[in-house]
């Protein structure tokens, strides 16, 4: 007969009560399999395996967003997040402007009423910014952003531009020069409970002619460290009864 051992079972229990506690919460589509489902996207972008020889970091699809052929004006591309969000008008716009005072056009790419489950305190997402804008590209400094929102206070942004970010190059024949490559932005210490909208956009900066592009993917919810630690705690109990029978 085969015995149970206590330790995997409590980890089992522990860590089914935390994913069922999380099930109907945070993004969904974050890595975009179903394409915008659930997203909301003005401006040109597409769902695709590939876009310049970059592939997912997670699942089969990723998000492009580009600022070139359909590029939305700022203006407008402002009025929808504002409208969507609940701003005030222009506010959308004045947040971009106030570090991009030259930015033109582009599209945007943003999810509403994102709430945090039990033992949830952070949002996570993968990005990689491209551009064909030369290095010196000053004034022409094309850019990408993003802003995560608790009802109508912005609450965390951050950005990458062309001149501050350091590329490498992409495979010849493709649409985009250069890439920074993928990075992962952690934004943590998140109070469960409320309802957050991400937001994110890649513009022309000074004119609107040399494009650049914006991939997202793996956009996910973060649990806290102590949920984390049962969760990999409930895995350890089995681990070491395959060793014992090794």
């Amino acid at each position: 007969m085969t015995r149970s051992n206590p330790a995997a079972v409590v980890g089992l229990v522990i860590a089914t009560l935390l994913v069922s506690g999380q099930a109907k919460a945070g993004i969904v589509n974050g890595s975009f399999e179903s394409f915008f489902n659930n997203w909301t996207a003005v401006g040109p972008n597409s769902g695709a395996s590939d876009i310049a020889g970059v592939l997912p970091t997670d699942g089969t699809l990723l998000a492009h967003l580009s600022n070139g052929g359909g590029a939305v004006p700022i203006a407008a591309l402002g009025a929808f997040v504002d409208d969507d969000l609940g701003l005030a008008p222009g506010t959308a716009e004045g947040l971009v402007q106030a570090t991009y005072p030259n930015a033109t056009e582009g599209a945007i790419l943003y999810q509403l009423l994102i709430s945090l489950g039990a033992g949830e305190t952070g949002i996570e997402f993968d990005w990689n910014f491209l551009s064909n804008e030369p290095d010196d590209a000053t004034p022409l400094n094309d850019f990408a952003i993003y802003g995560l929102f608790d009802g109508t206070n912005l609450v965390a942004s951050g950005s990458v531009d062309v001149n501050t970010s350091t590329f490498v190059a992409t495979p010849s024949g493709t649409p985009y020069l250069k890439q920074t490559g993928w990075g992962t932005v952690s934004i943590s210490n998140l109070p469960s409970g409320n309802n957050y909208s991400l937001v994110f956009g890649v513009f022309d900066d000074g004119d609107a002619v040399v494009d650049s592009g914006l991939l997202i993917d793996n956009v996910t919810v973060v649990p806290e460290p102590s949920a984390a630690l049962l969760l990999g705690l409930s895995a350890l109990p089995g681990a070491l009864v395959r060793r014992r029978r090794s």
